[in-house]
């Protein structure tokens, strides 16, 4: 299961000359959100193998704010750790980039829910940063446990709630679609919560594409 005890990590870097892969002129302000795998969890070689690094290395010129938060949900449960409807927002940002979902999956909250937890929480974002452009990034389905056919329906009606409420507001949702499979989670046990370098890498690849659009 990836619902760990919760982490908090909070960083604000600027990055200069990182002689990573191009990427389009910015300079502009970057907020990342989001549970565990923001928070740098998997089965990394490295620290700068998480897919934040390397996303704040791909973009030199831009100020990042990122905070993780390692079993947090969208809006389920009374928690204030662990619910991002109650979660303070940082505001002044240009990009904002929320990396949610996959453990309201596993409660699993229900689709009417779903959406009305989403929206209340872009609601605030946008209050706090009512410039930015978003997007909304649901990393791949874990292994599903129990009633297989069952978990695959709620992740394919998340899938189409996430996707409706980041039309109606405007943003823009990614889906990295597939499970991750040996390939981007090894670790044993773990059953595709977290990710590995690669894993890491596909995430990061799909956000600075969008980044610079």
């Amino acid at each position: 299961m990836g619902i760990r005890a919760w982490l908090v990590v909070l960083v604000s870097v600027v990055s200069v000359g990182s002689g990573a892969q191009p990427a389009a002129a910015f300079g502009g302000k970057i907020l990342i959100i989001g549970s565990s795998t923001t928070a740098c969890a998997g089965q990394l070689s490295s620290p700068a193998r998480c897919y934040v690094r390397l996303v704040e290395a791909a973009h030199g010129d831009d100020e990042f704010t990122v905070v993780g938060r390692s079993g947090t949900y969208i809006g389920y449960g009374t928690d204030p750790a662990r619910n991002w409807t109650t979660t303070p927002i940082p505001r002044g940002h240009d990009r904002v980039i929320i990396q949610l979902g996959v453990n309201d999956w596993y409660v699993p909250v229900q689709p009417a829910q779903l959406r009305h937890d989403i929206d209340r929480l872009v609601g605030r974002v946008k209050a706090t940063n009512p410039r930015a452009r978003i997007a909304w990034v649901r990393t791949w389905m874990p292994a599903p446990t129990g009633d297989v056919g069952v978990r695959q329906g709620m992740w394919a009606r998340h899938g189409r709630v996430t996707a409706a409420a980041m039309r109606a507001a405007r943003a823009t949702f990614l889906d990295m679609r597939t499970r991750p499979g040996p390939r981007r989670s090894t670790l044993a046990g773990d059953n595709g919560w977290h990710y590995n370098d690669r894993g890491h890498a596909e995430l990061a690849a799909a956000l600075n594409a969008w980044l610079n659009r």
